[in-house]
């Protein structure tokens, strides 16, 4: 058997271990949902969770489950940012915390900061739409965050090589938690922060002379820039992503003139703390 093949097996049986946990995890979920259950959290503080849908609403539900779950959110707002589709069917839970707004004009990904300055909240979990958090990733990075409130945190990370102008993705490589946290450049897929990380962000846009309806799909290069030090890659184990994270009919980052506009706005937002305006 040659190295090659021996490869592929283990790779298959890698898939085939991550289908039936996945599997298994979703089938738990939807059994606590119909048992009526709530992951909870010690403390009192409560979360505003933001879900922006475009093109993926079948995905929604699903992270809708995840959600619902959760103790520490009082509030969920579910954006439908396509004006040609009605996202109101797949809103399967009649539950007092959800708000489903459906927008007569298109939105963008940044539109989810409007929104979090229209529902004012301490603290704000934005999560992307190809990607599927448990209940409990969600709860620990949740205590991630009120560990350390100066950092937004992600549970994707990315590295900023200056010489080949590119972006190296972190993301966890095991099943479960790795109970450890990293400073990154950029996070990226699911954002948890604070008030004041949301009121950096607008000052920011402003010290850099940008609409935040202009930042498009690079929204996360600034709430990167708005802790009082570098943003934290949050190790939660495996987490499911859409099969369309990559398609380039849906995948936002798959634009002509995405990653040129995203470097240099990360390189302008890194001249501006190095020239002592506060960024950070």
């Amino acid at each position: 058997m040659t190295a090659a093949n021996d490869q592929q097996r283990k790779a298959l049986r890698l898939r085939a271990t991550l289908h039936d946990f996945e599997k298994a995890q979703y089938n738990y979920i939807l059994s606590l949902l119909r048992l009526g259950g709530r992951i909870q959290h010690k403390g009192e503080e409560k979360a505003t969770v933001i879900i922006l849908s475009y093109k993926r609403m079948k995905n929604i539900p699903r992270i809708l489950n995840s959600v619902l779950l959760c103790g520490f959110v009082d509030r969920i707002i579910v954006s439908n940012n396509n004006p040609s589709v009605d996202l109101s069917p797949y809103i399967k839970y009649q539950d007092p915390r959800i708000k489903l707004i459906q927008h007569k004009v298109r939105k963008g990904p940044s539109y989810r900061y409007d929104l979090a300055q229209e529902f004012d909240s301490k603290f704000y979990i934005c999560i992307d739409d190809d990607v599927f958090p448990s209940p409990w990733q969600l709860l620990y990075m949740f205590k991630s965050l009120l560990r350390t409130l100066t950092s937004p945190q992600g549970c994707t990370g990315a590295i900023y090589h200056p010489n080949l102008r590119s972006f190296e993705q972190l993301y966890s490589r095991t099943l479960f938690p790795g109970n450890f946290s990293r400073p990154v450049d950029v996070i990226l897929h699911i954002y948890y922060f604070t008030r004041k990380h949301l009121d950096r962000y607008f000052e920011i846009l402003k010290a850099i002379a940008v609409r935040n309806e202009d930042i498009h799909s690079s929204e996360d290069v600034i709430l990167s820039f708005t802790g009082a030090g570098r943003p934290l890659f949050v190790d939660v184990g495996y987490m499911p992503q859409c099969p369309t994270k990559s398609h380039p009919d849906v995948a936002t980052w798959q634009k002509e003139g995405f990653k040129e506009y995203r470097n240099d706005l990360y390189m302008k937002l890194c001249a501006l703390r190095d020239e002592g305006i506060e960024t950070r």
